[in-house]
């Protein structure tokens, strides 16, 4: 069952969510032209993860002050991002499948896509930046730029990422 308060999230944020979509898959479209699978794989993570951050600033004002959800560190709304994930995946799915509907995916392969997208892993830099950004008004455009450039950014499983990173102090 959808939460008042889910569909005031969405409602807030659909406008921004809808720009970083926009202008992401510019770039997820050029990756995907040229064959590089890595690039696009980048791309769309940093665009989810992205769009995860601004959903978990949206809806963390709608979370209780005792018992809060939260995952690695940051207040999480699961049920209130699953349904904004439902949304965005919702208009791409009616997009695509606008000529052929017998195509199309079922309310349930929605709802799973959108939980798997909100439970991605946390990648801390991007998360930050995208609840400053939407905390602080700033330019959402300008700061995704950011990590679009970053060739660095490594989204491979957050275990893996946790064991480089745990090597790389002790050597």
């Amino acid at each position: 069952m959808t939460s008042e308060n889910h569909k005031k999230i969405w409602k807030e944020i659909k406008r921004d969510i809808n720009l970083v979509e926009a202008y992401m898959d510019a770039f997820i479209v050029m990756a995907k032209d040229l064959g590089n699978e890595a690039e696009d794989f980048r791309l769309s993570n940093l665009k989810r993860t992205f769009n995860r951050g601004i959903m978990m600033a949206a809806s963390a004002k709608y979370l209780p002050t005792k018992d809060k959800g939260t995952r690695e560190g940051y207040d999480f709304n699961a049920p209130a991002i699953v349904y904004c994930y439902e949304q965005v995946f919702s208009d791409i799915v009616i997009k695509k499948y606008a000529s052929r509907p017998e195509e199309m995916p079922t309310k349930s392969q929605i709802r799973e896509e959108a939980e798997s997208w909100t439970f991605l892993g946390i990648h801390p830099e991007i998360t930050d930046a995208a609840i400053e950004a939407y905390n602080q008004n700033k330019n959402y455009v300008e700061i995704i730029s950011i990590f679009i450039k970053d060739k660095s950014l490594d989204f491979s499983a957050p275990a893996t990422k946790a064991i480089k990173g745990f090597f790389k102090k002790l050597f």
